[in-house]
């Protein structure tokens, strides 16, 4: 399995979910089950310019060769994708909030992660 394919896939789904977190987050707060309250779509405006960022590092790391800078991008999107359904899953539980859309999310989330543990501890086997 190569990184590339995976860095195309992760671009492009991270670009649909920023600019969507973007443009109209109060429709997709209300998608996911949480409310809408003033601060909310104002935060996952934010949100969204860090997943769209994650699009843009992700594409421009596509061509990378195997180096220390492929290895700490690699190392983040493992990090940030085994961190995010520990919060969304701890949301849904203690709060009860979000549905089956935000359960969604972290079946992506959760397959991101391995596959960058894959890559991640590849070598070290």
């Amino acid at each position: 399995m190569k990184v590339k394919p995976v860095f195309v896939v992760n671009s492009i789904l991270a670009f649909l979910f920023g600019i969507g977190f973007m443009v109209i987050p109060a429709f997709l707060l209300n998608m996911i089950g949480f409310s809408i309250d003033a601060d909310g779509p104002l935060l996952m405006r934010f949100f969204g310019i860090l997943i769209f960022g994650i699009s843009i590092l992700t594409y421009s790391a596509r061509n990378i060769e195997d180096s220390n800078a492929r290895k700490s991008i690699i190392l983040f999107l493992f990090v940030v994708y085994t961190l995010m359904p520990i919060f969304h899953i701890a949301g849904q539980v203690f709060f009860n909030k979000g549905n089956i859309m935000l359960w969604s999310v972290n079946v992506i989330h959760i397959a991101f992660a391995v596959i960058y543990a894959y890559f991640l501890f590849k070598k070290c086997a």
